[in-house]
């Protein structure tokens, strides 16, 4: 393709920030974006590492929400990759390019957004029929449901590949969005759709426990927390979408100004999924206690390496000769048979050290 043709299929976006290194537009999202995503996978990481060592997590739910945890932490790897571009100075790469760096956030993003849809799906069905669910195999369970959902995502992923590959001369900002390209309002439909059926499981959970009213504590308040989790999400994706559709097929606004709401709207993409711990410490008393108990151990560790770095305190007990008339008078039983050494008495003395650890 010559360089006229190539000109012309290029944005307003490109044609305007072309010759710029830092583009100081961007460098606020691209801060909001970091600060998100560092406690977003700190917080996600904590409930996958929380699910795996105690027992009382080891329910389906809790498994499909590590892995919505899992996901999400591989969505917010994009907060990362963006703000390295932002703070190199490289502001635009072929969009063929920006797929493949993006591959693995955009796969998590549509996993975690339908792992999401299956916990409020399998909720519905341990609600629903208690019975039946009780008795089911979890691991084929949550193995079926996980492999349709990655299937679907996997499927999705190509559909994005086949509109990216076609356009290795088209320029745009390495953003998880502009990966997208020509799919993203598909992509945004899809997640609507999704987000609007998990909030219609919970409505149905609610009026049957109003009904029914059979359900324990520690279920009513694990829903909780999975209903806040899921409105958090849907406000968070539902607000984004609905700007991108507004704006794209209503209102028809500048191609720049369009990019710049796409970016900062995003802001509410990855804070809805950077609270998932907040959310469960602060509305589920089994996961805070599990939390609580990962953070007295954190807390020790960082005091013991703070205030005694790598020393150790041990103990021993040493014997010691002493002169037989300093001994103390509980002793003189047993000087006595051993009068004719002064040093011949010895008693044991604890004596605490500190050792170096190599």
């Amino acid at each position: 393709m010559d360089q006229q043709n190539i000109n012309e299929i290029q944005s307003q976006i490109y044609n305007t920030y072309k010759d710029q290194t830092i583009i100081i537009p961007f460098v606020p999202a691209a801060i909001v974006f970091l600060i998100e995503g560092t406690l977003g996978i700190i917080g996600n990481l904590n409930i996958v590492y929380a699910t795996i060592v105690n027992r009382s997590l080891h329910g389906s739910c809790n498994i499909l929400l590590a892995i919505a945890s899992i996901a999400d932490s591989l969505n917010l790897l994009s907060t990362f990759i963006f703000a390295g571009f932002v703070f190199s100075g490289r502001n635009f790469v072929p969009l063929p390019t920006c797929f493949y760096f993006y591959a693995v956030p955009i796969f998590g993003t549509m996993v975690g957004v339908e792992t999401v849809f299956i916990i409020g799906l399998d909720r519905l069905f341990s609600v629903l029929l208690p019975t039946v669910y009780r008795h089911i195999n979890k691991w084929v369970y949550i193995g079926t449901t996980m492999s349709a959902a990655i299937l679907y995502a996997g499927l999705g992923l190509y559909e994005i590949y086949k509109v990216a590959e076609p356009h290795p001369y088209r320029m745009v900002v390495p953003f998880i969005a502009e990966a997208e390209h020509d799919f993203l309002m598909t992509f945004f439909v899809n997640i609507v759709i999704f987000n609007v059926a998990t909030i219609s499981f919970y409505v149905t959970i609610w009026l049957v426990l109003k009904v029914r009213n059979n359900l324990r504590d520690n279920s009513r308040r694990i829903i909780k927390s999975l209903v806040i989790i899921s409105m958090v999400i849907f406000f968070g994706w539902t607000v984004c979408s609905c700007v991108q559709i507004l704006i794209n097929m209503i209102f028809g606004i500048p191609e720049i100004a369009s990019f710049f709401v796409e970016l900062y709207f995003g802001v509410t993409v990855h804070g809805s999924l950077s609270i998932n711990f907040l959310i469960l410490y602060k509305f589920s008393g089994e996961y805070r206690r599990v939390f609580q108990i990962q953070l007295n151990k954190l807390s020790r560790r960082m005091v013991q390496r703070t205030f005694l770095g790598e020393t150790s305190v041990s103990a021993a007990r040493i014997t010691v000769s002493v002169p037989a008339k300093q001994v103390t008078s509980h002793n003189t039983a047993t000087m006595s048979s051993s009068r004719s050494s002064r040093w011949k008495t010895s008693v044991e003395v604890p004596i605490y050290f500190i050792s170096r650890i190599k």
